[in-house]
């Protein structure tokens, strides 16, 4: 992958999640960290999605600075861009999860 198409893809996630940071977007079936516990509870719908666009948008600010710094125990050869967006992103992804099972305990 391009580097300026990584870059682009960081940019977009951040994009995405600064509303669900900061709590502009409602419950919907489309836009957002839509799960059971989520889509049941209004309470649970803005805390969880608060979570998940403050990570998203660590994810996306590490995997920009993962592009940028190219650290030589980060190279997997041609999936090296690919992977400086996915693993921020899944870890982003399950801390959300974790998050919202906290929430709903």
């Amino acid at each position: 992958m391009p580097a300026v198409v990584a870059y682009s893809l960081c940019a977009g996630l951040a994009l995405l999640a600064i509303p669900l940071a900061l709590r502009l977007v409602g419950p919907n079936r489309w836009y957002g960290f839509r799960t059971p516990a989520t889509l049941s509870d209004r309470s649970v719908w803005f805390a969880a999605n608060a979570f998940a666009g403050r990570a998203l948008l660590i994810a996306a600010i590490a995997s920009g600075a993962l592009l940028w710094s190219a650290p030589a125990w980060f190279d997997f050869g041609v999936f090296t861009n690919l992977a400086a967006l996915v693993v921020p992103t899944i870890v982003a992804t399950l801390a959300s999860f974790r998050y919202v099972a906290k929430l709903t305990k």
